[in-house]
């Protein structure tokens, strides 16, 4: 009985923290041979949907390797000694694979200007076409929700 009090609650916490932390992108490849992570915008309020954390889910059911790509955002890694290390937002995701990757904060904990807004581009570096401007990340600095538009 206690097992399945404890399988239920870590079943319902990580369900939480999905939804209000973790987003997921899937890459297309598209007829001219470039290629587009979708969703193209999204909309991310830091004061509500950043209290545990960003986890992007990156997801690439096409044939071909894809990199997601982020301007001004870190990832965190784990260094050597344990230590977390924040380098640039750049993930090589395999034909048919998902990766998960934590985003670092710091580029939204220095701005907390109420209302501001911060724009991030991302892109697939590998599969650029040459007009693709790619999406955009906008972090909100008051309150609300994740949103996407498509």
């Amino acid at each position: 009985m206690s097992v399945l009090i404890v399988g239920l609650t870590w079943m319902l916490s990580a369900n939480r923290m999905a939804h209000g932390s973790e987003f997921r992108f899937v890459v297309e490849d598209l007829p001219d041979h470039s290629a587009a992570w979708l969703p193209s915008e999204v909309v991310i309020h830091t004061e509500t949907d950043l209290r545990d954390g960003l986890i992007f889910l990156l997801v690439n059911p096409t044939a071909r390797t894809h990199v997601f790509m982020v301007e001004g955002l870190y990832e965190q890694v784990a260094g050597e000694q344990g230590d977390v290390i924040n380098k640039p937002l750049r993930v090589t995701v395999a034909p048919e694979d998902s990766v998960r990757t934590l985003v670092s904060p710091a580029p939204w904990e220095r701005s907390r200007e109420r209302g501001g807004v911060e724009e991030f581009r991302f892109f697939c570096p590998l599969h650029r076409g040459d007009i693709d401007m790619g999406g955009t990340i906008r972090m909100v600095h008051h309150g609300g929700t994740i949103r996407t538009v498509q």
